[in-house]
């Protein structure tokens, strides 16, 4: 339970964020969307990285 003591000491500070706004232009149908994980396909963005 020694996590818990850290959570305990932490400070709350609310954050902000920004979203840009998306076009709907270029979007996959809903049987690739799914498959894809995104029905843009601008933001298809698959993982290259790995251990370097």
């Amino acid at each position: 339970m020694e996590c818990y003591k850290q959570m305990d000491a932490m400070v709350m500070v609310p954050g902000m964020c920004y979203v840009p706004w998306q076009r709907w232009a270029g979007l996959y149908n809903l049987d690739v969307a799914i498959l894809k994980g995104t029905l843009f396909e601008v933001l298809d963005k698959p993982f290259l990285g790995g251990c370097r």
